[in-house]
């Protein structure tokens, strides 16, 4: 069995490329997470909301990049998504 490198994420920042999958709480605070460039065709992200806070989560293309064609998405409690590029483009699964 392979493992996936996993990462926790609880403040505002870009997204640590190191890692395929972020675990997203925002108990304490609201946090804008922004995708790392795309570097190739097939750059792949598993995201996890893990918190039932009020607090928002908003998940950000690099410039210039999109997520499903818009510069950002919103992540609501119980939001799982697997993200992948194509071009300058992410696209959610």
């Amino acid at each position: 069995m392979s493992s996936i490198a996993i990462i926790l994420v609880n403040a505002s920042g870009t997204l640590d490329s190191d890692y395929e999958a972020h675990l997203i709480d925002a108990t304490n605070n609201a946090i804008t997470a922004t995708l790392p460039s795309i570097l190739a065709d097939g750059d792949s992200y598993l995201l996890s909301r893990m918190d039932i806070s009020l607090n928002g989560v908003t998940i950000q293309a690099q410039s210039g990049q999109t997520i499903n064609n818009s510069a950002s998405i919103s992540m609501n409690i119980g939001d799982k998504f697997r993200i992948i590029s194509l071009g300058t483009n992410f696209y959610l699964f």
